[in-house]
């Protein structure tokens, strides 16, 4: 329920509806998994600067994540490439899979090559995966 809920942003409301429980039963839950996902992952909190010590290529990719109102936020956060509102944040993992780190949110309308402009503390890892960004996205440097 709570993976649902972030995934496809859709209201506790539908959710009750689907799941055959109460609105509030379904806050409740969202809230304890919530929660619970905060204690798990807490560990695997670590500064940006030391994720980025792992040996070998890493790969570097954007993904957009709606935000809950996005109609408050009007133009500011809508992506004119995915054609909806949400917030972009940039996913860097070992070439196996093992997650190092997940970059603060810019607003969905930045492309994601703003984050690698050289301002960006990251930018010794774009250096070691350049290769492998090019041949992801095809963004053909």
């Amino acid at each position: 329920m709570t993976l649902i809920y972030h995934r496809h942003n859709i209201t506790e409301e539908l959710l009750a509806r689907i799941f055959s429980v109460s609105q509030p039963r379904v806050c409740r839950t969202i809230t304890t998994i919530e929660k619970a996902l905060t204690k798990v992952l807490e560990p695997l909190n670590k500064p940006l600067s030391e994720s980025l010590k792992a040996p070998g290529s890493l790969a570097v990719d954007g993904t957009l994540i709606p935000p809950w109102n996005w109609r408050s936020l009007g133009a500011t956060n809508f992506s004119k490439k995915h054609k909806r509102a949400g917030v972009n944040h940039h996913v860097i993992c070992t070439l196996d899979g093992k997650l190092l780190a997940i970059t603060d949110p810019v607003p969905g309308v930045r492309d994601d090559a703003y984050r690698l402009q050289p301002s960006w503390r990251g930018r010794d890892i774009v250096r070691r995966a350049l290769w492998l960004i090019k041949a992801i996205s095809g963004w053909g440097w």
